[in-house]
């Protein structure tokens, strides 16, 4: 039970940007937009008080992002954020405005000569993904092939002329969620015996210090956190929900108002310097009332779960004898935090930052969903209801996948039980592709390690697969703005529905 519970913690959490709410089915146009160089730190409120767009903040010095073999050190931007003026909007910061991938401009060029998987007419991508076969029977998720879906979209790339006149060739390594060590093994047979230029995926968890620490490899995916973005010492961004889409979640509930109560913040243990230094400011600066904060050790979920959640029940308890009517989670402490609340009788408002981390808790059969009463939360656009209404690059990418593979994206709620989800493979085969090569295509024929990560400094807006609205990249954004979304728990539906 104990292992099932961490592979529920680890797969769900690891594939977030597929976990989002198949209530709201607004046509693309109704989305929050994205923001972009020109209008961050503008004061036009986004629909229903979110700040879709607030930036991320300044992350961890990332001249750890310069390896020590001949990369150069790298100044930071200077600017930052801004506190709230007295009518709670955010004054307006000039900033450059993107002039296309690769053009920013904003950062100095990095000097890596290396080029390992380069070749005048082929780039070597290594690719990992999770391999859920083994793990099918015991927790029920189906998500077709991986290595079909992104072979698929590499070969779109490469049937369009590559990228200045390369191919993608990829290597794929299938991480098998039971073995403990099968994600160190998947880093080793691509930085090493295979040697590629970068890798991508969206499974790669704690062994992602083995390709941006170890092995200098440049990777395109994975959670980032400040504690192992500080390790870095070459390129990471990444397009999943990491500690900055969290701080900006905190930015968007303090702008909104939502935080009126008595605030009680659960973190996991590790997370102390984010509060303290990140998300801590943040909300002193819209005079939020943090009565007390508690880490729990989230690490139980794999040796000692009954211990995690009686040490979450006497937080809820504490809690509760301090009258603290609204949470807040860091560090993806919600699920083990309302698996201890749900022993006791006791109901503040949870207030989630990360929308998969609570559908966890939701999607765990016979789990008592009274803790979520009048939760809200915040998730990234949901593009599967509405994808066939969106134009490229989501329309050519996801109706290639449907054409080649022979298969056919179903609502949630036309599928059999024993259908896989195709869109979940297809949509982040799709997204990792084109996220790899915008910034291919940004670095120039001349590719090497420096020209990669210049590209990659200087990328700004882009537009990816499964989003209505452009994304924005820059040293200082390594995991990207993007669209937020409120959701509130519906009791009927039980589910976490879009405002």
């Amino acid at each position: 039970m104990r292992r099932i519970l961490a592979l529920v913690f680890v797969i769900v959490l690891a594939l977030s940007a597929c976990t989002t709410s198949k209530e709201e089915e607004a046509a693309p146009e109704s989305a929050p937009a994205t923001e972009t160089a020109d209008d961050r730190g503008a004061s036009t409120p986004a629909p229903e008080d979110a700040d879709d767009g607030a930036p991320a903040p300044e992350d961890a010095d990332s001249g750890g992002q310069a390896s020590d073999n001949g990369q150069q050190d790298q100044e930071e931007a200077e600017g930052g954020e801004q506190a709230p003026d007295g009518d709670g909007a955010e004054p307006e910061v000039e900033e450059p405005a993107p002039t296309g991938p690769g053009t920013l401009g904003l950062f100095p060029a990095v000097v890596d000569e290396r080029a390992p998987g380069v070749t005048d007419d082929a780039v070597k991508i290594g690719v990992m993904y999770p391999d859920l076969t083994s793990v099918k029977s015991i927790i029920g998720i189906d998500h077709g092939d991986y290595e079909a879906a992104y072979q698929v979209a590499f070969d779109q790339v490469n049937n369009a002329g590559g990228i200045h006149g390369r191919r993608i060739v990829p290597v794929f390594a299938p991480v098998d969620p039971l073995p403990a060590d099968a994600g160190t093994a998947a880093c080793t047979l691509l930085t090493e015996d295979e040697d590629v230029f970068l890798a991508v995926g969206n499974f790669i968890g704690d062994d992602v210090l083995c390709f941006v620490e170890t092995h200098e490899t440049p990777l395109l995916g994975s959670n980032i956190t400040t504690e192992a973005f500080a390790l870095a010492r070459t390129l990471w961004f990444s397009t999943e929900a990491g500690d900055g889409f969290a701080l900006n979640g905190y930015r968007a509930l303090v702008q909104g108002g939502r935080l009126s109560g008595r605030v009680g913040l659960v973190g996991s243990v590790g997370g102390e310097e984010l509060y303290e230094t990140q998300i801590k400011p943040i909300l002193e600066s819209g005079g939020v009332q943090v009565v007390d904060v508690a880490y729990l050790d989230t690490s139980l979920a794999e040796t000692d779960t009954n211990a995690l959640y009686a040490s979450a029940e006497t937080v809820a308890l504490k809690f509760e004898s301090q009258n603290i009517d609204q949470l807040l989670f860091a560090g993806g402490s919600e699920p083990a935090f309302l698996f201890g609340l749900a022993r006791t009788g006791y109901r503040p408002q949870p207030v989630i930052t990360n929308f998969s981390n609570a559908q966890v808790y939701i999607s765990g059969e016979g789990n008592d969903l009274s803790v979520l009463e009048g939760a809200i939360a915040f998730g990234s656009f949901d593009a599967e209801p509405v994808w066939r209404q969106m134009g490229d690059p989501t329309k050519s990418c996801m109706e290639e996948q449907e054409r080649v593979l022979g298969i056919t994206f179903l609502p949630e709620e036309e599928r059999e039980e024993d259908d896989p989800e195709y869109y979940a493979s297809s949509t982040t085969a799709c997204r990792y592709t084109a996220f790899a090569a915008s910034i291919l295509e940004a670095a120039g024929p001349e590719l090497n390690r420096g020209t990669f990560i210049t590209a990659a400094h200087n990328l700004g807006e882009i537009m990816l697969p499964g989003f209505p609205d452009p994304w924005y990249f820059d040293k200082d954004h390594p995991d990207g703005i993007r669209p937020l979304l409120y959701f509130r728990w519906d009791a009927e539906s039980e589910s976490l529905v879009a405002e």
